[in-house]
């Protein structure tokens, strides 16, 4: 006798769907998006929440099935496609990883997780210069960026150049 009205129950079910993933109870998520996948309003915004609960799962290519829905109703969608990225990345499936960092890119030039994702891709195929540059021009913008300062430190120490490592530590410490 007391089940919400058929208008309201979409709201409901996006709000906890939220609250589980953003308290990274990511199965609990998962539910309740499952069941908004067909409601008018927020199918597309249920089909990118999955994605992102499923990276979180470590289910890359769940995530990537469903974050390719969400792109059927938001096809310029630079963080979709940036997720995606990272979920080939994950699966080392690198050119594909590329593509897809490609595709923020054109849709959102400055998109940071795309441009970290392709910076992690070329370092994953020994491509070092252009991981450097890739963390580089993200930490002209952000300084602040931890991420990429520390995937900088590694390609220069597989880089070899220990020179810009004791460089870079001697500025830190001054």
């Amino acid at each position: 006798r007391l089940v919400p009205f058929p208008g309201f129950l979409g709201d409901v079910y996006k709000s906890l769907g939220e609250l589980f993933l953003y308290t990274r109870q990511y199965q609990h998520a998962q539910r309740f998006f499952k069941k908004l996948l067909d409601h008018p309003e927020f199918g597309y915004l249920a089909a990118y929440y999955l994605g992102r609960a499923y990276i979180s799962l470590n289910k890359p290519k769940n995530a990537i099935q469903y974050f390719r829905m969400f792109l059927a109703h938001e096809p310029d969608s630079a963080i979709a496609n940036a997720k995606i990225a990272l979920c080939h990345l994950e699966l080392e499936e690198f050119e594909r990883a590329r593509e897809a960092c490609e595709r923020a890119l054109e849709a959102e030039p400055g998109n940071v997780i795309a441009r970290f994702t392709r910076g992690c891709t070329s370092m994953a195929e020994n491509r070092y210069d252009e991981a450097v540059e890739d963390f580089r021009g993200i930490l002209d913008e952000d300084a602040d960026y931890f991420p990429a300062y520390v995937e900088m430190v590694k390609a220069r120490f597989l880089q070899g150049d220990y020179r810009w490592l004791f460089e870079s530590l001697a500025a830190e410490i001054r």
